[in-house]
């Protein structure tokens, strides 16, 4: 709900675009995650991932949060901060973490 298939102008690619929150659930046995992300030119934007992974046999939960900070990384408790910069808007930012 809220997300629509659009084609970025500037990329000419098929991207989803959204606004507030995009949910959706994948199962995978790689644990490398990859998203790209374009901030709207008027957005002050994040993103936060929520991962269960199952590890020795019992899950665990995990929260990643992108944001527009010039923190680098942040983490307590099985969440951890990223700062993508505060010059965010208008450009595409490849977000890539290793899981393991």
């Amino acid at each position: 709900e809220g997300a629509s298939k659009v084609r970025d102008e500037e990329t000419n690619h098929l991207v989803i675009q959204f606004q507030d929150t995009l949910e959706f659930e994948m199962r995978s046995s790689k644990l490398i995650l990859n998203v790209e992300l374009k901030v709207g030119d008027e957005d002050a934007a994040g993103v936060r991932v929520n991962l269960e992974l199952e590890e020795g046999g019992s899950p665990h939960t995990y929260t990643l949060t992108y944001t527009q900070s010039k923190d680098h990384i942040q983490g307590t408790d099985g969440k951890y901060e990223f700062g993508f910069g505060t010059a965010a808007q208008g450009r595409w930012h490849r977000l890539t973490r290793d899981l393991y």
